[in-house]
């Protein structure tokens, strides 16, 4: 990570406007309130209408990328499809069968990165992944969650960084967006199958449990790039 970056910054903000962007928010909220509260009845009927469309229009577009897309056996066709909503899918990247997503967008994908089967991405507060990230099966990455002191149970997230080389390991779990602030996993980093990572992780450190921590260090000498697209998977 760029040392002159400010805390709680990634290296990446400056470069994407979009990342900035989402970064941004976090910084200027402190948190992100993604409560989702109910339209009061005393409200014009013209605005309960915009409410329940929203609603409607949303979960229709979850519905088919969650039940319908995450189903279609080619890798060509279900691409073309998640490039619609993502911000951003970069060449010879792979998503394979089974993702289920929370938000439609807010999620950048670099260059020969892979997103395994079953994988869960919740991008309510934005989700970067970097170059020749390896996502294994069943991983989960959520950049929200609640307050449990909120007396109305209130939703935040916070930006999650995935940087370059990054390998999550199968059953993984990537807990993001505590009051709002970003978690990075640094570049080269590797988190063990099954485990749960609540914090920073340091780029080529490798940890493990729940709270995921550091048991070895990995080498820096990665130069492979991905490129898995199986066939029906």
């Amino acid at each position: 990570m760029d040392e002159s970056s400010r805390p709680g910054e990634s290296p990446y903000a400056p470069l994407d406007p979009r990342a900035a962007a989402w970064l941004a928010r976090t910084e200027r909220a402190g948190s992100i309130d993604m409560t989702r509260r109910r339209t009061p009845a005393g409200v014009p009927f013209a605005r309960r209408l915009r409410h329940t469309w929203w609603g409607f229009r949303e979960g229709s577009v979850l519905y088919f990328y969650n039940h319908i897309v995450n189903r279609l056996p080619s890798h060509k066709l279900r691409l073309a499809l998640y490039r619609r909503i993502f911000d951003e899918i970069g060449p010879q990247s792979s998503i394979l069968l089974g993702l289920k997503i929370f938000h439609p967008g807010r999620i950048i994908i670099g260059r020969n990165s892979v997103i395994n089967a079953g994988c869960v991405l919740d991008s309510r507060a934005g989700i970067y992944i970097g170059n020749n990230v390896s996502i294994s099966n069943f991983v989960q990455i959520w950049s929200g969650g609640h307050d449990i002191n909120s007396p109305n149970f209130a939703s935040y997230g916070g930006l999650t960084i995935i940087e370059d080389y990054v390998w999550l390991a199968s059953s993984a779990i990537i807990v993001g967006g505590s009051q709002g602030k970003v978690l990075t996993l640094g570049e080269g980093s590797v988190v063990t199958a099954g485990s749960v990572v609540v914090r920073d992780v340091a780029p080529y450190t490798v940890v493990a449990g729940n709270p995921a921590r550091k048991i070895a260090m990995r080498s820096r000498d990665l130069n492979y790039q991905l490129n898995y697209f199986p066939l029906f998977r």
